[in-house]
């Protein structure tokens, strides 16, 4: 599932492509042998999202616009989708925050310009860093797609066989 996060991401251009791991580690370094990613070990991913948040922000090189955040067990997710956001992010002055939408629902990943970083870094616990889209909705863009993908994560091996099913449709 990790490999076609990270392919997307590398298909759509981002650089650089950074891996936070912390659960089963050794296990996500095997997956994406071969391919060009910077790892950051976070060692308290058990407590929560906003620590591989802070773990990934802190790894960027200091010249980077922005960071895409992609969640490594969406797998559906496609370049084509990624391409989208990162266009319209520069078409904004890589100043604003980009989000996908499919419906009007909110999806991921995000992306944040680096006047965020700040923002990114002192997140706490399990969440991510939707509360900072409603603390800066007026500096969002959503962009509509076509397709579901930007709704669908993958917690169990149950919502994987799902996901993965909805490939044959």
């Amino acid at each position: 599932m990790i490999a076609g996060v990270v392919d997307a991401a590398t298909e759509a251009g981002c650089s650089p492509v950074v891996v936070v791991a912390g659960f089963d580690e050794p296990a996500i370094r095997k997956a994406l042998e071969g391919r060009k990613v910077h790892f950051v070990s976070n060692p308290g991913w058990e407590l929560g999202l906003a620590g591989s948040l802070r773990a990934g922000i802190s790894a960027l090189p200091g010249a980077v616009d922005g960071a895409l955040i992609m969640l490594g067990d969406m797998p559906l997710v496609k370049a084509s989708t990624l391409q989208a956001l990162k266009t319209s992010f520069i078409a904004g002055g890589s100043e604003r925050i980009v989000y996908p939408t499919w419906e009007g629902q909110q999806g991921n990943p995000v992306l944040f310009p680096a006047r965020f970083f700040d923002d990114l870094l002192n997140l706490q616990g399990d969440r991510g860093a939707k509360a900072l889209l409603k603390k800066y909705a007026a500096d969002t863009v959503a962009v509509p797609v076509e397709s579901r993908e930007v709704l669908l994560d993958c917690n169990t091996e149950e919502d994987y066989a799902r996901t993965l099913s909805l490939l044959e449709e």
